[in-house]
């Protein structure tokens, strides 16, 4: 029997997509925020603390070995960090990844952040945030 677990993914995760290039798909998907912390692409997706900030993502459920599966092919190491996210009027506690250490920052890859932005566009998630998402393209692709 496997167990699932819910997950808030933030990143190129939430794109149905980069799932399936890496070899999972997801059974349930709920649009949540993640409140306290704010978006950052320098060069991969992560999440820090911010008073005030909100970022937009999806729930899913997972098992810990498609878990293992996902992070064991990304270029950064994410660590799980128990979260509260908000999905309209109810809360839901959840498993996040967030890097383990700070990025040396540098230019977001484009195909990278249009991941992103294909996925929060297709679940219309606020202009604003969208906005947030595309001051991270490249300068010469906005």
């Amino acid at each position: 029997m496997h167990r699932f677990v819910p997950v808030f993914f933030y990143g190129g995760l939430i794109n149905p997509k980069m799932l399936e290039k890496l070899g999972v798909s997801a059974r349930t998907q709920a649009v949540a925020v993640l409140l306290g912390y704010q978006l950052t692409i320098s060069p991969w997706v992560n999440v820090e603390p911010s008073d005030g900030g909100q970022v937009y993502g999806v729930v899913m459920d997972m098992t810990q070995a498609e878990l293992d599966k996902i992070y064991s092919q990304l270029k950064v190491k994410y660590v799980p960090v128990a979260v509260t996210v908000s999905q309209g009027d109810q809360t839901v506690t959840a498993l996040s990844y967030i890097a383990d250490e700070p990025m040396i920052p540098a230019q977001a890859e484009e195909g990278h952040v249009r991941m992103l932005l294909d996925a929060a566009e297709q679940r219309q998630f606020p202009e604003w945030y969208l906005e947030r998402i595309r001051s991270y393209l490249p300068p010469h692709s906005k």
